[in-house]
């Protein structure tokens, strides 16, 4: 079961790590006011260490996108895709039961 969950662990860190910057950034009353005015609806967050891990954070619904790249589209264009977000394991384990989990890949021993 372990072993199932480690090949979504990225993705959910990456998920947790946004959904907290955008808490933040969402202070109740005022504040949000001022957060949303100094820094415009829509910030983009980037890592300071993988240039790959970097989102557009829209500070009202927490919404939160990630750059992609089409490389098999003409120009290969770069593009703002929408990140699912779960918020609590139950989301997550229906996340995981609609989409299936891979095959273990069958290694050949040495």
């Amino acid at each position: 079961m372990l072993g199932q969950w480690t090949r979504w662990a990225p993705a959910l860190v990456t998920t947790v790590t946004v959904g907290a910057i955008a808490a933040a950034m969402m202070i109740p009353g005022g504040e949000a006011q001022e957060v949303q005015s100094e820094q415009g609806r829509f910030v983009i967050v980037m890592s300071p260490t993988v240039r790959a891990d970097t989102f557009l954070l829209d500070t009202v619904s927490g919404q939160v996108w990630r750059q992609e790249q089409f490389t098999d589209v003409k120009g290969e264009p770069t593009v703002w895709h929408t990140m699912v977000r779960l918020d609590n394991a139950a989301e997550s384990h229906n996340f995981i039961e609609a989409l299936g989990l891979k095959s273990p890949s069958l290694k050949p021993e040495r």
